[in-house]
């Protein structure tokens, strides 16, 4: 602890986050936005010393925050602050500017195949917690915050535990955590329904009230899904353990494939083609032709007005057959037949 919490004592409170209260009404917990000296924003947390229950589980988180921190800078915010002042204990942690995962996906209009190429970098990123041996035990989509460089960072770590630790108790969300208890495959689990909310635009399941949630009534899968992505959420939800993946690296192979996504950078977007010279040459010939010939059906038609012959009158056509008589003079004309009971009938050829 730096033990002076000059953060705390200096910050300009900007808004009220969250706020917990004991039987008795009394404050436990506190978290504020807050503005530093510095300009910097930053989230600040206050609990009572009296209140194990929540004091427990945010120093062990923030003790993991620093060590992620060490290892990988931008996966988690950085701790700034961390004291104990008059019964309380405050802490300050760097607010990361940016949206939540879901958010994110929906106001940049993302389509399925770009959400989906999110999911994986969302895969990527729990891959290092996951090898470093660390349980976060309440991914959600909020959780997950995309910074304006389009990385990925992971907020809240006040129920984070070990693996190598015996399971404890830690404060989770009901509609991402599974029916078993805490473990590297309910972190897996939470992470694909997480997953399956910011593409689906919906939780897996209902959320019955009082922390309770329909496991038996899924939510039915996007009719526009491709069926090799359903059949990832199948195994990845399922309620038996021991039919889901078994990493977060087979997950994040398991959508790649789905989508047939190869991890690599996207191709540039083609260069405009540029007109040839000689078609911009006969485009310069062209345009003054077309705009003579306009001009001199124009002046026709004010020839013909003034002679006092309506300008859409259509031209004397004579009938066919003396057309054609004049084409062909010497033509005789063809004798109707023996059998005909009535005259001859004058038939020209063209």
């Amino acid at each position: 602890m730096s033990g002076n919490c000059t953060a705390w004592q200096e910050c300009q409170v900007l808004r009220q986050l969250r706020i917990f209260h004991d039987a008795a009404g009394e404050v436990e917990k506190e978290v504020v936005l807050a503005l530093l000296p510095k300009g910097q924003q930053a989230i600040c947390r206050r609990i009572r010393e009296t209140a194990p229950r929540w004091l427990t589980p945010e120093r062990y988180g923030l003790h993991i925050q620093r060590e992620i921190s060490a290892a990988m800078p931008s996966l988690v915010p950085r701790v700034l602050d961390e004291c104990a002042v008059n019964g309380w204990w405050l802490s300050t942690v760097e607010f990361i500017q940016g949206r939540d995962l879901h958010t994110y996906v929906v106001q940049e209009g993302y389509t399925l195949r770009a959400a989906v190429l999110m999911a994986c970098k969302a895969c990527a990123a729990v891959e290092v917690l996951e090898k470093m041996g660390i349980l976060h035990n309440d991914f959600k989509p909020v959780h997950f915050v995309v910074r304006p460089d389009g990385s990925i960072a992971i907020i809240d770590w006040g129920s984070a535990t070990r693996r190598s630790e015996s399971p404890r108790a830690v404060p989770r969300t009901p509609l991402y955590t599974p029916r078993e208890g805490p473990g590297p495959q309910a972190d897996r689990w939470a992470l694909s329904a997480t997953l399956f909310h910011v593409l689906a635009h919906q939780p897996p399941f209902a959320e019955l009230g009082s922390g309770r949630v329909a496991f038996h009534r899924p939510a039915p899968f996007p009719p526009d899904w491709p069926k090799p992505l359903v059949g990832v959420f199948e195994r990845a939800l399922s309620l038996n353990p021991a039919e889901r993946f078994q990493s977060v690296r087979e997950l994040r192979e398991a959508l790649q494939s789905a989508i047939g996504f190869e991890d690599r950078p996207t191709r540039p977007a083609p260069a405009p083609v540029a007109l040839a010279a000689p078609l911009l040459a006969r485009r310069a010939v062209l345009i003054p032709i077309g705009v003579a010939l306009t001009a001199a059906a124009f002046g026709i038609g004010a020839l013909a007005a003034r002679a006092g012959v309506p300008a859409h009158a259509k031209p004397f056509t004579p009938p066919a057959h003396k057309a054609a008589a004049k084409r062909n003079p010497k033509r005789k004309p063809v004798p109707a037949r023996k059998n005909s009971p009535g005259p001859a009938v004058k038939r020209y050829g063209n």
